[in-house]
């Protein structure tokens, strides 16, 4: 939510500094899109799983974000392949623990 931020969403429950997303060009022309939810109060999903806060996720193309009650979809086919096999990690890692609310 903070207007300095690179991307804003206008939700209150969106913390303002609630995620970074970085972007990182590959070799061959793809592209890794990597998410790292920070603390907040209202929790970080991807694909309806809790992200733990200061841990880096890759974001796979179609996935849906939900920062606080705002949900994302990524539409970015191009990251496909950079992040089919590390999206299959985390959620193994993610089932893994229980969500607590």
């Amino acid at each position: 939510r903070a207007p300095e931020r690179d991307v804003v969403l206008s939700n209150a429950s969106v913390s303002a500094h609630h995620a970074d997303l970085e972007l990182q060009q590959l070799a061959g022309g793809s592209v890794r899109a990597r998410l790292t939810p920070m603390q907040t109060a209202n929790r970080t999903r991807m694909q309806g799983i809790v992200l733990r806060p200061r841990v880096p996720y890759c974001v796979s193309h179609n996935a849906i974000v939900q920062l606080g009650e705002a949900r994302v979809r990524f539409l970015l086919p191009e990251i496909r392949q950079a992040c089919a096999a590390a999206t299959q990690m985390e959620e193994e890692t993610s089932d893994k623990e229980e969500e607590v609310e």
